[in-house]
């Protein structure tokens, strides 16, 4: 819908109540209603009506009377907005070949009412997800972090991660949740990264972080909660609670490119972000997704090819 017309007369409609960010919180307004103003224009016909539209839906007609007013106000109920974007046009009967009006465009929010983010991964198609990020009360962009998750074969249990986001192709290493104390994972790579650790099997916010320089990675199982080792802590290497794994068990970045396994992430028309995942070697990959300034947001969902 083209509404933005060259030298248009219409000009667009003013939203006294939005802030600088063109955010209307209706928890913060004195009145229940939102407030469109329209300067004066030229009409020597009676009658005339004004037809507010609300993203191309009309919402609400006003009856021009004489004398026609410098400054029209139109009031619409925030009871009848829900929260969201809007473009907001309006229309001038017998005003021919006008159209309609320069747009505005405004956030409604209710900052007393809105819960916490929440972040969904749907499956779009055999090889891509739809990610939702819902209830944002934050005017400012919010960033998602993309990982790809494989099982480690030689260990099933565990689960390597790949942040896609931003093309570095991090490792992430999910522990086990059911092991018995005194258990030991140690963990041999041939290149340092950071390594993340969940202390649950399936995907979680819940990581620890760590700086690896001497590429091995040792864990201890102690009070049922994982404990990152020293590398030069001594740590048996055999026994029915260890396990080893090689830089062959462990996927790194150039295994995961030479497999031509990748990502691409685009915005789709609905405003989702979609991620389309590629891999021509194994039977399935996990998709995770987390909010970047609330680890606690997130979402997963199992790509099978």
């Amino acid at each position: 819908m083209n509404i933005i017309e060259k030298n248009n007369p219409l000009k667009k409609p003013m939203l006294p109540q939005e802030d600088e960010h063109r955010v209307i919180d209706i928890s913060k307004m004195e009145n229940d209603f939102m407030l469109v103003v329209i300067e004066h224009f030229d009409t020597e016909k009676p009658k005339e009506k004004i037809n507010i539209l609300l993203n191309g839906v009309q919402t609400k007609f006003y009856f021009v009377e004489n004398p026609v007013p410098f400054t029209i106000h139109i009031t619409i109920p925030f009871s009848s907005l829900p929260d969201g974007d809007y473009t907001v046009t309006y229309t001038v009967t017998d005003v021919a070949n006008i159209g309609y009006s320069e747009p505005a465009y405004v956030k409604i929010i209710n900052s007393e009412l809105t819960s916490i983010p929440i972040l969904s991964l749907k499956k779009e198609t055999k090889s891509s997800v739809i990610a939702t990020l819902s209830n944002i009360q934050e005017v400012d962009n919010v960033s998602v972090t993309f990982y790809i998750a494989v099982r480690i074969p030689s260990n099933p249990e565990l689960y390597t991660y790949i942040n896609t986001s931003d093309g570095n192709w991090s490792p992430l290493i999910i522990l086990p949740a059911i092991a018995t104390d005194g258990s030991y994972i140690i963990i041999q790579s041939n290149a340092g990264y950071y390594t993340y650790i969940s202390t649950t099997s399936k995907p979680s916010p819940d990581f620890l972080m760590h700086t690896n320089n001497k590429f091995v990675f040792k864990y201890l199982l102690n009070n049922r909660k994982w404990i990152h080792c020293s590398g030069n802590k001594e740590l048996p290497t055999s026994g029915d609670n260890v396990k080893y794994m090689t830089p062959n068990d462990v996927i790194t970045a150039s295994t995961l490119m030479n497999g031509e396994q990748y990502a691409e992430t685009s915005t789709d028309p609905r405003g989702q972000v979609l991620i389309e995942v590629i891999d021509n070697e194994i039977e399935s990959v996990t998709v995770f997704a987390m909010l970047d300034n609330d680890i606690r947001i997130y979402d997963s969902v199992e790509l099978n090819f």
